[in-house]
């Protein structure tokens, strides 16, 4: 079921090439559950696993899983994941 979500729903309709790097940013929200974080901190492991992407583009993966019902956003702020 994850798969079938992941890929259709997420990969495939947004038209998410890098599909690597949308694993490592849904992996590292996965792996830090419960606690706040925000797309700064997700840029800044990117970067320690030399990936570069934009605070923009991790909101958007978000957004993605959030519109997908992976995860649930909508009590948080802009600025905090």
């Amino acid at each position: 079921m994850y798969n079938t979500v992941l890929v259709k729903d997420i990969l495939q309709y947004n038209n998410i090439r890098d599909v690597d790097l949308f694993n490592h940013i849904f992996s590292y929200v996965l792996t830090n559950i419960g606690q706040s974080f925000s797309a700064s901190s997700i840029k800044t492991y990117l970067k320690n696993k030399n990936k570069n992407i934009s605070v923009d583009s991790i909101l958007n993966y978000l957004e993605y899983c959030n519109i997908a019902f992976l995860l649930n956003l909508s009590r948080l702020t802009p600025y905090e994941c």
